[in-house]
């Protein structure tokens, strides 16, 4: 029989990541307002797309940069929950699930599978049927498989410890 886990296990999101793409998300906005509006035939509809676009993606890096939150998320052994907490400039989330809750976990990918990037979070099912995705946005891995099946297989364990204890 294993032993069992006594220590938290804490993950952070990467704050720096969520703000170099929003900064590059700004970039690629402006490029696109500032080249299409110096065209200077905002009457074509090409051009006022294009020069959409470009505010649109500006206006999105604005907020990203604003909001710039950290999602903190533990799984504690001692108090037997999964333990979300996101934190923005504008207040501050908590949310606890109780191991007893999760009934499954699997990983779940966000993204084109058509030649594009595919982000990979875990998911935990829970006995009422509702799905909550954990590790999802600028977490260290996101982009890697096996770093999502690392993590649910960690979720697992813990959860299922805390089910082996009860008896």
């Amino acid at each position: 029989m294993q032993s069992p886990i006594a220590l938290p296990w804490r993950t952070e999101s990467n704050r720096s990541s969520q703000a170099l793409a929003s900064v590059l998300l700004g970039l690629a906005g402006l490029a696109l307002s500032v080249g299409f509006w110096r065209v200077g035939h905002l009457d074509a509809l090409g051009n006022l797309a294009g020069f959409g676009l470009g505010l649109i993606l500006l206006v999105t890096s604005v907020w990203m940069l604003l909001m710039n939150g950290q999602q903190i998320i533990t799984l504690d052994p001692r108090r037997q929950h999964i333990h979300i907490e996101t934190n923005t400039r504008f207040g501050r989330k908590v949310r606890c699930i109780p191991f007893k809750e999760v009934t499954d976990a699997y990983v779940d990918e966000q993204g084109d599978t058509d030649g594009g990037s595919i982000r990979y979070h875990v998911t935990v099912v829970l006995c009422s049927g509702q799905k909550v995705a954990l590790f999802m946005g600028f977490y260290d891995g996101a982009l890697s498989r096996s770093t999502a099946e690392a993590r649910c297989a960690r979720v697992l364990e813990f959860c299922r410890q805390t089910a082996w204890s009860d008896f």
